[in-house]
């Protein structure tokens, strides 16, 4: 580790002409910190280090970083000082994080850069910010992220540069106490902007939107990260669901968030999104599945969306509906059978008492 240490201090600041007694300072300094490690040492010299500017300022940090709690002491020190510089670079920094926290899956370099871009007006709809293109992507996620972000060429994948990383951030307290990513707050943000871009996504489908294929793909998963959603995110799904089934009879295959999205607003908390629907919704046959949304429950043999469907929402249970097309065959493709009777099929008794 010394040898490692020595290099990258050799290395990164060649033109100070550090003399030989300060290079051995220095590293004795970063080793003798109680929680020194590998990615502690090469952090420190390359990031916390960068913005020194003299050899008295090395000799400070060093010692501040010798006294603190290692890594986690660093990346403080390093997002202390991003969210306190320039606002528009704090605030792409703050949104880089955000959503490196609460993705459902790694976003490449262009969903990233278009989601930390975009901003949701009062109307759901998104805006992206304009005066921000400016920045280059490469310059953020390297320079301005001071390492706790890697940006792979070979996948295009943007991520957290280290398991420490992702640890350390939730915990994080800035400036007033403000904990910008805790956990909660991450998942409310990110479910919201995933929402307002699905809405965007119905209302201009042929728009070339980075984040589309990202938003159909975990808009659910999103949804039921949050737990108790606000008031505001509640909103956002009932204005989606409402844009998505009005507009049924215009778009090839309107539930194509699929069985996942209807699980999740006919279960806890969003039962509110689902209860504000026009009734006529839920006992239309959804084009995708060609069947109706109780149909689509029982194969799935969902008893908490049945009893939802049934009871909460009272749909129609004498209403005989195709089944699944994905599950038809071409003699029952057009046979029409009350949901009951394909709960008996599906052998669900729970599901048949509920159903009478």
């Amino acid at each position: 580790m010394d040898a490692l240490a020595r290099t990258l201090l050799l290395r990164c600041y060649k033109n100070w002409n550090m003399a030989k007694d300060k290079v051995d300072m220095v590293i004795r300094s970063l080793l003798a910190s109680e929680t020194a490690s590998l990615r502690f040492i090469a952090y420190a010299v390359r990031h916390v280090l960068r913005d020194c500017r003299s050899i008295g300022d090395v000799q400070r940090t060093v010692q501040r970083l010798r006294l603190g709690s290692g890594l986690e002491d660093a990346y403080r020190a390093i997002l202390d000082k991003v969210l306190q510089g320039d606002e528009s670079v704090a605030k792409l920094v703050k949104r880089v994080f955000v959503w490196l926290l609460g993705t459902q899956r790694p976003l490449t370099a262009e969903e990233l850069w278009e989601a930390i871009l975009i901003d949701r007006k009062s109307d759901g709809s998104v805006d992206v910010t304009v005066e921000q293109r400016w920045f280059d992507q490469h310059r953020l996620f390297q320079d301005h992220c001071y390492g706790m972000v890697e940006h792979s060429n070979k996948s295009g994948k943007v991520v957290l540069a280290d398991m420490s990383v992702q640890e350390f951030l939730p915990n994080y307290t800035g400036p007033g106490n403000d904990k910008p990513f805790a956990d909660r707050r991450v998942r409310l943000v990110t479910a919201k902007a995933v929402v307002s871009y699905a809405i965007l996504d119905l209302k201009d489908p042929r728009g070339d939107h980075p984040l589309r294929g990202y938003a159909s793909a975990t808009l659910a998963d999103h949804l039921l990260s949050v737990g108790i959603p606000d008031r505001r995110l509640l909103d956002l799904t009932l204005q989606f669901v409402g844009t998505l089934l009005e507009r049924q009879h215009g778009l090839s295959s309107p539930w194509k968030f699929g069985w996942k999205m209807l699980s999740t607003i006919t279960s806890g908390p969003f039962l509110s999104v689902a209860r504000a629907l026009n009734p006529k919704w839920l006992n239309a046959d959804i084009p995708a599945y060609g069947c109706t949304p109780l149909m689509l429950a029982v194969d799935h043999q969902d008893f908490k969306a049945v009893e939802a469907l049934v009871r909460t929402l009272r749909v129609n249970i004498k209403q005989k509906s195709r089944i699944p097309n994905y599950r038809s065959t071409e003699q029952d493709k057009d046979v029409k059978v009350e949901p009951s009777v394909y709960a008996r099929r599906k052998q669900s008794q729970t599901i048949r008492d509920l159903l009478g």
